[in-house]
């Protein structure tokens, strides 16, 4: 069901987020069931939780002491087949995930970008409480706002879009090997 779907993903993605602070061993652990669980949903034709089963890849790889270079095209995977399946709020959601991410790291001028990219999609979803929670979380990534610096046009990327996004669908169906253990190759303590 659509609820074990949601659960499994939101799981992870909490167990990703308390490992990344606590670097807990039963909270990778967790988290890597979940993904593999959410692999299987995808495998077995639930192909409108692509973009989450990336955004998992995205947050698990880094985690594993992958450098930004590696990282930011998991982002973007994730953040482009949300966008081209039609699901703003995951969207969003993928681009704050990307923007903590480059906080995280200290790489301000990409954290600004996602997280200003994810402040327009939440607010275009209809979540403006979201949309103000994350200026009041991170004020640095918005402080050029009202500054004339606008933020990034993003909408006009989701016009258009198929339900799903039949590239990533294919490319996990013809080498799923690359998605099999990606985010269980390197070792993460």
């Amino acid at each position: 069901s659509l609820t074990a779907y949601g659960l499994t993903f939101y799981s992870a993605l909490v167990s990703l987020e308390i490992a990344r602070h606590r670097q807990r061993r039963k909270h990778i652990a967790h988290a890597r069931k979940c993904i593999k669980k959410m692999k299987k949903y995808v495998d077995a034709g639930a192909v409108n939780f692509v973009h989450k089963l990336l955004l998992l890849h995205a947050e698990y790889s880094s985690l594993s002491r992958n450098t930004s270079d590696q990282v930011k095209p998991m982002y973007e995977a994730a953040i482009s087949a949300a966008s081209r399946s039609g699901f703003l709020q995951d969207c969003a959601l993928a681009n704050e995930r990307a923007g903590v991410y480059f906080g995280d790291i200290g790489d301000h001028f990409w954290a600004s970008e996602y997280l200003s990219r994810a402040h327009e999609l939440y607010a275009e979803y209809g979540a403006k409480a979201k949309a103000d929670h994350l200026v009041s979380n991170y004020p640095g990534a918005f402080s050029d706002l009202g500054k004339g610096k606008k933020p990034p046009q993003v909408g006009s990327n989701l016009k258009g879009r198929r339900r799903f996004n039949k590239e990533v669908f294919d490319m996990l169906q013809s080498d799923p090997a690359q998605f099999d253990s990606a985010p269980f190759r390197s070792s993460v303590a």
